[in-house]
């Protein structure tokens, strides 16, 4: 970064390094195949205030400013470090990709349930009460639900016209290489 710092000090023809080099220098390595810094992920769900949910971290209820006799929308957010959700995925993907090789179930895919049932039973130790159980199915459900929509890492197989949104088939891309 120290090299790279000095280098777009030298390309505006500057004999020191300011802080805005130093900046420059740090978005050119965060857009990089090296990571700097890794942010947390975080998991945004609106959800109806009369539902009954476990609050994970943070909670910010947000009028719906159409009228008072409307209901409250609460958003929830989940956090975890990049490594726990790295850790979540590699583990996810991996138990996806043994199935489809030895070809379990229809398509050699994994039912989302499966997949999260799976998941708690390999967490199963580290669970101590009913909470913990449901805040991790929650936040694997999430994981999950990023590695389809956002990462493209695993894909929904729907059967014909049936659309089986609640629980699909899931199947790992065929590009993705599990380091």
């Amino acid at each position: 970064m120290i090299r790279l710092s000095e280098s777009m000090a030298k390309i505006h023809c500057q004999d020191e390094v300011v802080p805005r080099h130093v900046k420059e220098a740090f978005r050119l390595l965060n857009k990089s195949i090296v990571r700097v810094e890794t942010p947390d992920i975080q998991f945004d769900e609106a959800e109806e205030a009369d539902e009954n949910r476990v609050d994970e971290e943070e909670n910010e209820t947000v009028g719906n400013g159409a009228g008072g006799g409307e209901s409250e929308v609460r958003v929830q957010t989940t956090r975890i470090t990049f490594e726990d959700y790295n850790k979540m995925a590699k583990l996810l993907v991996g138990h996806c990709r043994r199935e489809e090789e030895r070809g379990a179930g229809e398509y050699g895919a994994v039912k989302r349930s499966n997949l999260v049932d799976w998941y708690l039973g390999e967490m199963e130790e580290e669970l101590e009460s009913e909470e913990d159980l449901i805040v991790r199915k929650t936040l694997v459900e999430k994981v999950i639900e990023r590695l389809v929509m956002n990462d493209n890492v695993l894909l929904r197989i729907e059967e014909g016209d049936e659309l089986d949104s609640d629980d699909p088939y899931l199947v790992v891309h065929p590009n993705f290489a599990l380091e």
